[in-house]
């Protein structure tokens, strides 16, 4: 594989769009989430500001102009003093004079002293601003007067020693020790702030969406990579190795309506189109077995809709001019009759228990070409009867009465009916609904089928998206002409998550 497209396999960055795409509500429901926590956060917490005084420190000078050596002595003796800014003695000279509530070290909290060249700002946060002012302005103030007290104090302990080794005070001598002070100076006062430091609404908003996204993005990733459901027809072949034979979108109808043709799907396309798809690979299967006459339709649960499937296939196949008949062997819950309003009457079991001929169960329908024979009263042991000699019998009288027959069976996984039945068939189709049936069910169905010697013509994605060639997309993106997919070196989840998205859009 040359450089660009282990590039694009890697950092292919329209996954993110089809990602986005797929879990768009939960990463918008993220973020609302998160920016209302951080704004909600912001007004909770108390505001504070922050008043600000600056001290300019000025050390021993050599005379003449101010050389670069004296600028260095300044910077390091302001990095020294502002060290002293908070030590204990300070702070509680300013507790005193402002009678402030807090302890000492609350009150260190509260303050912040940072160097620039021989300035020190001395900063103090509060929630009241003008007492943040006033407490800023104290503590130089302050620090200033401890300060020169101290060095005073220091110069009259030299003038004493030198008293004491009869050494007179001379100019020169006084000179001397004044040249060695060092000198701090309030250059600029506290004023209290208009506005606060903190809380930082709007950081905090967009923090919390920030966070929002990211929690919801890898949720995002983490839905993919844990959801085993087919989407697609693609990712059924890619996932269980089952051949697809077309796709159907979601039908909604209204209530009383049934999901038949000529109804359409929630895209608005006509369903129509699928079935005809559907029929046109039924017809490929046909071509390639000795014959396709019976074809047994099922799915690996419940709800998959394998009933309406059979019932459009009935109806397509018929409306290319075929004679077609549609046996409701679903003998634990029956729904033909309900769906395309046949009346009650004799059925399959009527006629498997010699009460009723076949005529007398062959029921036309609205639809030319299409008739249905309904499952009658329902017996107690339906495998039994499956397994009957009359079944046999039944399907072989069957056969020439029509172009096709298709037979509506209950769910592989559900009961051994359409395990007995698979193996008289001659093909078998399997209906698994998008983002219903996993994959590992539709394996397992797959696997009961074939193990009879049922010959499984290929599955039907029922219930997927009208836009689901995104799927069919992802075959002209990951292989080349030869038909061969390309090794990558991009981690596993990244590849199944890519996957997954893709075939799942």
């Amino acid at each position: 594989m040359d450089q660009r497209a282990e590039f694009e396999e890697r950092f292919d960055l329209t996954i993110f769009w089809h990602l986005f795409r797929r879990s768009w509500w939960l990463v918008i429901l993220g973020m609302l989430i998160g920016g209302s926590l951080g704004y909600g956060i912001s007004k909770l917490e108390t505001p504070q500001y922050s008043a600000s005084a600056k001290i300019l420190v000025q050390g021993a000078r050599s005379p003449g102009t101010p050389s670069s050596g004296d600028l260095d002595v300044n910077r390091q003796l302001a990095s020294s003093f502002s060290a002293l800014i908070t030590t204990r003695p300070v702070l509680n000279s300013v507790r005193e004079d402002l009678r402030l509530p807090f302890s000492a070290e609350v009150f260190k909290e509260k303050v912040t002293t940072t160097v620039g060249g021989s300035l020190i700002d001395i900063a103090v946060t509060d929630p009241d601003p003008a007492l943040a002012a006033d407490i800023a302005n104290q503590l130089a103030t302050n620090f200033i007067s401890i300060f020169e007290t101290r060095q005073l104090t220091q110069i009259a302990q030299f003038q004493a020693s030198l008293g004491q080794f009869g050494i007179d005070q001379t100019a020169s001598i006084v000179a001397a020790q004044a040249a060695t002070l060092s000198t701090l100076s309030l250059v600029e006062e506290a004023i209290p702030p208009g506005s606060p430091v903190s809380p930082k609404t709007r950081i905090n908003v967009m923090l919390g969406i920030v966070i929002g996204l990211l929690v919801t993005g890898a949720l995002s990733v983490a839905r993919v990579y844990v959801d085993d459901t087919i989407k697609t027809g693609v990712e059924l072949f890619r996932q269980t190795g089952i051949v697809d034979i077309g796709s159907v979108g979601r039908i909604r109808t209204p209530k009383g309506v049934q999901p038949i043709m000529p109804v359409r799907d929630t895209k608005g396309m006509d369903i129509a189109e699928g079935y005809r798809f559907i029929q046109t690979s039924l017809d490929f299967a046909r071509l390639q077995a000795h014959e396709l006459r019976t074809v047994l339709i099922t799915s690996a649960g419940p709800g998959e809709g394998k009933t309406t499937t059979a019932t459009n296939l009935a109806i397509s196949a018929a409306s290319q001019g075929r004679s077609v008949i549609l046996v409701d062997t679903d003998l634990r819950r029956p729904s033909v009759h309900t769906v395309l309003g046949i009346a009650s009457g004799p059925g399959l079991t009527d006629h498997l228990l010699g009460q009723a001929t076949l005529q007398e169960v062959l029921r036309k329908t609205d639809h030319a070409g299409l008739s249905v024979i309904a499952t009658g009263p329902l017996p107690p042991d339906a495998s039994a009867l499956f397994r009957s000699s009359a079944m046999e019998a039944f399907l072989k009288e069957i056969r020439d009465q029509a172009d096709l027959i298709l037979f509506d069976s209950s769910p592989v996984l559900a009961v051994v009916d359409p395990i007995i039945l698979a193996r008289l068939m001659d093909g078998v189709v399997l209906v698994a609904a998008a983002n219903q049936t996993r994959r590992v069910s539709l394996v397992r169905a797959a696997d009961q089928l074939q193990q009879v010697g049922a010959v499984l013509l290929g599955a039907v994605t029922n219930k997927a998206r009208s836009d689901s060639a995104l799927g069919y997309n992802y075959y002209y993106y990951r292989y080349g002409e030869d038909g061969h997919e390309p090794t990558s070196g991009a981690p596993a989840l990244w590849r199944k998550v890519k996957k997954a998205v893709k075939l799942g859009s």
